[in-house]
């Protein structure tokens, strides 16, 4: 199989499947494993790949997923007659499952079936001591969040983290400053990706909502965003990783 990996998270997890040498070529966004992307012919970003250089290299299939990728890139390599594979799984059971799909495709299911069961003990090893009400920002300019139609919250949720806005109608909803107080979050998460937060957008944030049980305690946490977005093999790497972070960051003793 040659395949053409457009999905960053997806990309880290065919190379965890052992598929490096099908790997034909990945985005400017594919950075995991860093040794082993660099290698890769690497075909544009994810909104806006090389189209006539993906055709030219003939490959078996093209992975998207349906955020990351746009609908118009999808319908292009269709009319090439080029095999797609949309990915878009909304929770940490769909990313485990999509694991295993991967492995069935691509004749790696014994690694996939290996780091499903690795994802599955990581869950049942995480021992939360109560739900802490969480503010999960992805934006600023307004601030954005995410909803409980997301991975993001998913993920979250999964390591104790309780979405303030998981209710809200829109998936990726923007919120005035009068929602972000009257939510009085216990702890705020400034992910680096997809908005890059810095720590200056972090002492912005302190000085635009004293009031905050939050700032009040000081659990303001800036976090590697992989962690929150990534799906794949990232997923067992968050499961380890995330609990580390809020244990340091004081949330749980």
């Amino acid at each position: 199989m040659k395949i053409v990996s457009l999905v960053p998270s997806v990309t880290e997890t065919l190379f965890a499947l052992g598929l490096d040498d099908q790997i034909v070529a990945i985005t400017t966004f594919c950075r995991f494993p860093e040794d082993k992307v660099l290698q890769k012919t690497k075909i544009g970003g994810t909104k806006n790949p090389e189209r006539e250089k993906i055709v030219e290299l003939k490959p078996d299939v093209i992975i998207l997923n349906e955020e990351e990728n746009r609908k118009e890139d999808a319908d292009f390599f269709r009319d090439q007659g080029i095999p797609i594979r949309v990915t878009f799984p909304s929770n940490v059971v769909e990313a485990s499952e999509m694991i295993r799909q991967l492995g069935t495709e691509f004749q790696a299911s014994i690694k996939a079936k290996s780091i499903c069961n690795q994802i599955d003990d990581a869950i049942r090893s995480i021992k939360v001591p109560r739900a802490v009400s969480t503010l999960i920002l992805i934006w600023k300019r307004p601030y954005w969040t995410v909803n409980k139609s997301t991975y993001v919250n998913s993920i979250c949720e999964t390591v104790g983290l309780r979405n303030v806005f998981s209710e809200l109608r829109d998936r990726y909803p923007q919120l005035t400053n009068d929602q972000i107080i009257t939510a009085d979050p216990e702890a705020v998460l400034f992910p680096d990706e997809p908005y890059v937060f810095r720590e200056k957008d972090v002492l912005e944030f302190q000085n635009q909502f004293p009031e905050l049980k939050a700032i009040k305690e000081n659990k303001l946490i800036m976090l590697d965003g992989t962690y929150l977005t990534w799906h794949g093999v990232r997923t067992l790497k968050a499961l380890h990783e995330l609990p580390k972070i809020l244990k340091l960051a004081g949330l749980w003793n």
